[in-house]
């Protein structure tokens, strides 16, 4: 730990590229987690993948729980963390980006689903796309309907976050998020405006900053308001 605050990537498996970002902000640090042996960066501080996720052998799996759990991927003093996905080109000076968005005052930063607002409808996009198995997907939608949860409830993209590396309440909530992830679908959105809303109810409120993200002519714009901030080619 050489800086207050990190942003951080990882690239498992063959799933993506590793992107150089076009503008370096002082005062962070920018490291990927990789289970590539030969992968190597002139910018990124690459890094093995945690002991905990060696033994799972899903690519998917291993970076959406490197995502959710920030607290295993980084050091505890640091003070703000951002998770990219490997898709994600950085292009802005992050000290600005968050002093754009008052990030200081939240516990979560990201953006809402451009076209969607509603997990349950995110859960049929999931089976139509084959991106797990029907049952799995269909048993956790049933727990999230016999919990209470209400549908077009807001559905946020989480391909890129903003997180208050200090906040225990937000902590609690990745927690909770885990563990639904991990019953649940490999698309991990499914499982994330649930647990939210399932820590919300056990006393763990968070303070969440929600931006918008929408399509450019050439890719997929993660502005948060600053329009070319994050891009990446390939998420929906």
């Amino acid at each position: 730990m050489n800086n207050s605050n990190i942003i951080y990537t990882c690239i498992i498996g063959k799933y993506d590229s590793l992107k150089t970002p076009t503008i370096t902000t002082s005062g962070w640090d920018y490291v990927c987690y990789t289970d590539n042996t030969k992968l190597s960066s002139d910018f990124w501080n690459i890094k093995p993948i945690p002991s905990q996720y060696k033994e799972i052998t899903d690519p998917k799996r291993i970076s959406s729980l490197l995502k959710i759990e920030h607290y295993n991927a980084v050091e505890e003093d640091y003070d703000t963390v951002i998770y990219v996905d490997g898709c994600i080109k950085v292009s802005v000076d992050l000290n600005k980006f968050l002093e754009f968005h008052n990030f200081a005052d939240y516990d979560l930063g990201i953006p809402n689903h451009l076209s969607r607002n509603c997990l349950y409808e995110e859960a049929k996009i999931c089976k139509g796309l084959g991106l797990d198995k029907d049952l799995l997907i269909d048993q956790q939608v049933q727990r999230y309907r016999d919990a209470g949860y209400p549908a077009h409830n807001g559905l946020w993209v989480s391909t890129g976050m903003v997180k208050n590396n200090k906040s225990n309440a937000l902590k609690r909530v990745c927690e909770i998020w885990a563990e639904e992830y991990k019953m649940g679908c490999k698309r991990d959105q499914v499982s994330l405006n649930y647990a939210v809303w399932k820590a919300s109810n056990l006393g763990h409120t968070i303070r969440v900053k929600n931006t918008v993200w929408g399509p450019s002519p050439v890719n997929m714009a993660f502005d948060f308001g600053m329009k070319g901030a994050f891009s990446t080619h390939s998420h929906l």
